[in-house]
């Protein structure tokens, strides 16, 4: 799409595959060089999987400059990752509504039901144009890391065995997942959202199904590490990890208690399961995730078991969920 505003020298439209660095360059301005080299190489040198997610890479350009970027990423279970825009110095912010518009109309496209936009904290420039163009303020985020060879206090009640179906966790047996309960693992996580306290505002904006479709579409089969927690034949929850390789790094994706089981100090024994699964099992040197800055019992859970705080971002959320129904 082209887009010819009342500026006559200002035009957007999809970044050409010999413009993406460039644009890429301009969106990812605020961080270090280091991990914009690191960002871009995994970007455009990851395959035809990862080019075909930069349709939604938008430019602006005046005359033959470019003075503007933004992106949305298209994921699994109709939902989207949005980079908010990105204008060089002294260009109007008008240009960053222009961006933030076409990206409206590309997520209709696209059928996404929810948008996210992940800005850094205190970032006023980009709160500003993310509310004048639809999007709310849902949560700030925590993002944790644990390495391997911190010290972890012990968890006095977490022995665990082996046994058949599992690993028994100090009365709980740790299930993998299959295929085959992708029903019952959905049953569990609808559970574990009723009165959760990690961003709340997502919850009724996308159907089980899409956030399934989501965790299993973004993750390699050989790359999910999915268990079933169940207790006297009872489920009671579950721990997705993912591992990736590439950064040494295990990320414990979503973990949740069903409300009846909480209270028990069972979140402490899954997590520690997850380290052990990461550095252990695995041989990852960190387990990583991100937390409701507002959870604070979980927050504090996982500084007793070691981990430290390296990043920090709000989290700005769009539902288009009501308009594609009537699409």
């Amino acid at each position: 799409m082209n887009s010819q505003p009342n500026d006559a020298s200002l035009r957007f439209r999809r970044a050409p595959a010999h413009c993406r660095a460039e644009s890429l360059w301009l969106l990812w301005s605020r961080e270090s060089p280091e991990t914009r080299r690191d960002w871009l190489t995994s970007v455009l040198l990851r395959g035809a999987e990862r080019t075909e997610s930069l349709r939604g890479l938008l430019e602006a350009r005046r005359a033959k400059q470019l003075v503007g970027a933004a992106w949305a990423e298209v994921l699994p279970g109709h939902m989207a990752n949005v980079w908010p825009p990105r204008l060089i110095d002294n260009e109007d912010a008008c240009t960053a509504d222009g961006l933030l518009k076409w990206l409206d109309h590309f997520l209709h496209r696209e059928q996404v039901h929810l948008a996210q936009a992940l800005p850094s904290p205190g970032c006023l420039r980009d709160a500003e144009v993310l509310e004048r163009n639809g999007f709310s303020k849902a949560a700030d985020l925590l993002y944790l890391v644990w390495c391997r060879g911190t010290p972890i206090p012990r968890v006095h009640t977490a022995s665990s065995d082996d046994t058949a179906s599992g690993s028994r966790l100090g009365g709980f047996v740790v299930e993998p997942y299959s295929p085959a309960s992708r029903r019952r693992l959905a049953l569990i996580i609808e559970q574990t959202y009723i009165e959760t306290l990690d961003i709340p505002a997502m919850n009724g904006l996308r159907s089980i199904d899409d956030v399934l479709d989501g965790y299993c579409l973004s993750i390699a089969d050989e790359n999910r590490h999915w268990f079933i927690l169940t207790n006297q034949d009872e489920d009671v929850g579950c721990l997705l990890l993912a591992d990736h390789a590439l950064y040494d790094q295990v990320e414990l994706v979503y973990m949740g208690i069903v409300p009846k089981f909480r209270g028990r100090r069972w979140g402490e024994r899954v997590a520690r399961f997850a380290q052990d699964r990461a550095s252990e099992t695995l041989g990852r040197n960190r387990l990583v995730l991100a937390v409701d800055a507002q959870n604070s019992p979980a927050i504090s859970l996982y500084f007793r078991l070691g981990f430290s705080e390296w990043d920090r971002r709000e989290v700005y959320l769009r539902s288009y969920a009501a308009v594609q129904r009537l699409l």
